[in-house]
């Protein structure tokens, strides 16, 4: 799973957990918002996709995913990661490897809290309904944001069904969601299972 993956999770739990006015413009963020207010975790199967705009070149990744008001899980073909409260695990199926380290707001790109607290001022907000379909368009007021240009499809029923952004290099980062639901959030989302014979990393001592 290409590495902006996990941004995009970022990115998608500051849009819909953040506060504030800029936010109200937005009602398809507003059905999202509305349930992960009440504590509920949206679950979905994903498809992730990467274009290379300089060579073309395509890479697709598939998995499920979990997004809470205080953190996400996502597991891939190749890896799992929980990264909720103050810790983040990450298992590598590939190399048997678990990572385990602090969770800093401050620090971690990785980190969803980091962006709650956006502000009006960062994005540009155009939103318009077509076909029972909110088409969210968040225009980045940074210059050196990792993302400048995100469009977001949310369903009537307040489910994100695709997520295209275009990085800084013009790159283009989809993930698309399907099966969602609203679940009621588990400890065990927390949890990362892995074999006796992996090789754990503990960044935290």
């Amino acid at each position: 799973m290409h590495k902006n993956v996990g941004k995009l999770f970022v990115l998608l739990v500051m849009l819909i957990t953040s506060s504030g006015a800029s936010w109200a413009q937005s009602k398809g963020l507003e059905l999202i918002k509305k349930e992960l207010k009440n504590g509920k975790a949206l679950q979905a199967e994903l498809v992730h996709t990467f274009i290379d705009t300089f060579t073309g070149d395509t890479s697709k990744s598939t998995g499920k995913v979990w997004i809470h008001k205080n953190g996400y899980r996502v597991e891939s073909d190749d890896r799992i990661i929980a990264v909720f409260d103050s810790v983040s695990t990450v298992y590598s199926i590939v190399k048997n490897q678990v990572i385990i380290s602090p969770y800093n707001k401050e620090d971690d790109d990785f980190a969803p809290s980091r962006f709650i607290n956006a502000t009006e001022n960062e994005y540009k907000i155009n939103e318009k309904k077509e076909k029972n379909v909110w088409q969210i368009e968040l225009i980045n007021l940074d210059d050196f944001a990792v993302f400048r240009q995100i469009l977001m499809l949310v369903d009537t029923k307040g489910f994100p069904m695709k997520i295209t952004a275009l990085d800084q290099q013009s790159n283009v980062n989809e993930s698309a969601f399907t099966k969602s639901s609203y679940v009621s959030y588990s400890n065990k989302l927390k949890m990362v299972d892995y074999p006796e014979s992996a090789e754990i990393v503990d960044l935290r001592q």
